[in-house]
């Protein structure tokens, strides 16, 4: 029987089409997929204005993979969607990843984040505008173990257009159940 304080669930989402609560029934063209939405309704220009979301196992985890969807741009009203990603070992160490980016450029890092370069609006529903995220180690072991990730979210270009990116399709391996 799954533990409520341990679990995170996704509902369904049927949504009320408003900007806060959208539809989403394929998150980034995957059918059925579902995600955790993270939303600015209006946002300040720059990194200094960030969301930083932390995720922390209760124990280290294998094969973490997940996908980070609607990282775009828009000139009219304005902002540009900025993702950067670090995971972290049981000892603090910092655990490399791999990514496919699709319809985005940037590999993650605050120096080079996630970011969509060309002008459009890609709907959460459609492909396009996401990226990949594998921590998958070819030869797994507790240095390449997560514990803990940290996703940074932020605007490089601001204005009082909301924005939101979706973290969707979490799945990874439990070390020690």
């Amino acid at each position: 029987m799954p533990d409520a304080a341990r679990n995170l669930t996704i509902p369904a989402n049927t949504g009320t089409g408003t900007t806060a609560d959208p539809v989403v029934t394929s998150l980034g063209g995957r059918a059925g997929e579902r995600g955790v939405m993270l939303y600015h309704a209006t946002s300040t220009i720059g990194r200094a204005n960030r969301q930083d979301v932390t995720i922390t196992f209760s124990r280290p985890v294998r094969g973490l993979k997940f996908w980070v969807t609607d990282i775009d741009t828009i000139t009219s009203p304005a902002y540009s969607d900025r993702v950067e990603l670090v995971g972290y070992s049981s000892s603090n160490a910092v655990v490399g990843f791999g990514f496919a980016n699709d319809g985005v450029t940037g590999s993650g890092t605050q120096a080079d984040p996630w970011l969509r370069a060309s002008n459009a609006n890609v709907n959460e529903n459609a492909a396009g505008a996401q990226v990949s995220v594998d921590f998958t180690a070819t030869s797994p072991t507790a240095a390449t173990d997560v514990k803990r990730i940290v996703l940074t979210y932020w605007n490089a270009t601001g204005g009082t257009q909301y924005h939101r990116i979706y973290l969707g399709n979490l799945s990874f391996t439990a070390i020690g159940c």
